[in-house]
């Protein structure tokens, strides 16, 4: 009788394409990286600092009692943001190792990482969960030819308070502008380094201010796009998605 455990690895292996590996949160906790619920939960403690309160036993019931609703991750992080920068910034404080961490042997690879790594290594694709994936793993997947599939971010709140995001400015390469929803270009203006990533930043303050449905996409002077060094890379991955 064939071990049931042999014949599965050995169709994942034969059958390239036709297996799924859905990898959560979860398979990270070995290494004391968080789930995304305790994500929330750290997140619903932020929030109650915010207010004056202390931390509470049970935070979910907490935030149920003091809003009416279970806690929610974009709405906390609404609650704790103002820019995508600052959202990004607060989910990879969670994520990424600090020096003591990787001192202490927290937050490393465990055996269940290499296990996924040599898998892809062999062939297989990955699909990268939206909230749980950064510029520089995917420029490091397709560095060693592995094939990423990943979702738009959406880490902006713009959308949700019905302005214009930032998926409704086109990049045009050939010029390094964004089209903006009136159809006007917008030059690349600044270059910072945040957090080790390079990002230009691209506005055109005269066309903003001449445009008659400004209000729907800034309440600031201009709009302004930010883009990552390597973000091509990304745009090409996210056009696998469906």
């Amino acid at each position: 009788m064939i071990d049931p455990s042999a014949a599965l690895a050995f169709s994942v292996f034969k059958n390239r394409g036709v297996f799924a590996l859905p990898v959560g949160s979860g398979v990270s906790r070995a290494a004391q990286i968080p789930t995304g619920w305790e994500v929330v939960l750290n997140l619903t403690r932020r929030v109650a600092a915010l207010e004056g309160v202390p931390d509470q036993v049970d935070r979910a019931a907490w935030h149920q009692e003091r809003f009416g609703e279970p806690p929610n991750y974009s709405k906390l992080l609404d609650a704790l943001a103002q820019t995508a920068e600052e959202r990004r910034s607060i989910l990879h404080a969670v994520i990424e190792p600090s020096a003591e961490d990787l001192a202490e042997g927290r937050k490393t690879p465990t055996r269940a990482h290499r296990a996924i790594a040599r898998l892809v290594r062999d062939g297989l694709d990955i699909l990268a969960d939206r909230g749980y994936f950064s510029g520089e793993e995917i420029a490091a997947c397709e560095a060693f030819g592995v094939t990423p599939y990943v979702p738009k971010p959406l880490t902006s709140n713009a959308k949700a308070e019905g302005r214009f995001g930032k998926q409704d400015f086109t990049y045009l390469s050939d010029q390094d502008v964004y089209r903006c929803p009136a159809g006007s270009p917008s030059p690349r203006r600044m270059t910072t380094v945040e957090k080790g990533l390079t990002l230009h930043c691209y506005w055109d303050r005269a066309s903003c201010q001449a445009w008659a449905l400004k209000p729907q996409c800034t309440p600031n002077v201009e709009r302004r796009v930010t883009r990552w060094e390597h973000e091509a890379v990304i745009d090409t991955k996210q056009g696998r998605m469906p």
